[in-house]
């Protein structure tokens, strides 16, 4: 590992994004609008999906959405430095310093976010958190409302749904929209604790695409309906409404 994969940050008064130097922008390969994976060096669970867009204005490419989060959770304050070294198109290892030049203490790795997708979802987390409960019918099918901070990102899937249909490991989905001839790819990716429990589970790469070619806006609905799944191919038919319909 060099220089030509590495650069650094020094942290600013309400830091909310982090522009990515000329020279390690073709190791992240074609990611306006797509996500990455930022994770401490060393230390497992301490990773942040951040988005990757081009500023229209300038030009240049910048981690954004999730930025403030990290700064936040981590306390970095003004004048920290942030180094990071690029391994993939898809991971970038960081390391974090004070003033001094001393690195931080990283403490605990983030808490799970709680997957809040749709009424539907909520009812299954809170039954399942009654031990004496019977267990839920899974559908095929799923609504996720473009209200959470990053669903221009990623779409959140609910848990249950995930370990009952997509399975553990992560691999393409195909998406179709009725009337429209494309099929859009996006990639699911799936999240554990470091006990090994099945946390999380989302649409990302490819769902940026899906959001603007469909004209999403805040609060808009998708009706994911599972059509295919098997060990060769996953296809979801979708429907949208719109927000206020």
């Amino acid at each position: 590992m060099g220089e030509k994969d590495r650069f650094y940050f020094i942290v600013e008064r309400n830091t909310s994004r982090i522009r990515i130097p000329n020279h390690v922008t073709h190791l992240l390969g074609d990611l306006n609008f797509d996500t990455i994976t930022l994770f401490v060096k060393g230390l497992e669970g301490h990773s942040w999906q951040v988005a990757v867009v081009v500023d229209e204005k300038d030009g240049n490419l910048y981690f954004t959405d999730g930025v403030d989060e990290l700064i936040k959770y981590y306390k970095l304050k003004q004048k920290f430095c942030i180094i990071f070294s690029v391994i993939s198109t898809q991971q970038v290892e960081m390391l974090m310093f004070d003033k001094k030049g001393v690195e931080i203490d990283y403490g605990f790795p983030p808490f799970p976010e709680v997957i809040q997708i749709s009424s539907d979802d909520d009812d299954v987390i809170e039954h399942n958190s009654n031990p004496d409960a019977e267990p839920l019918p899974t559908q095929s099918n799923f609504v996720s409302v473009m209200n959470t901070a990053d669903w221009k990102y990623k779409v959140n899937i609910p848990i249950e749904f995930a370990k009952t249909f997509l399975g553990l490991n992560g691999r393409l989905v195909h998406i179709q929209v009725p009337g429209v001839r494309k099929q859009f790819q996006v990639q699911y990716v799936t999240r554990f604790s470091q006990e090994g429990v099945f946390k999380k589970a989302r649409f990302e790469k490819g769902w940026r695409a899906f959001v603007q070619e469909n004209q999403l806006g805040k609060d808009d609905e998708v009706e994911f309906t599972l059509t295919v799944a098997d060990d060769y191919r996953i296809e979801f038919q979708t429907e949208i409404t719109r927000a206020g319909q």
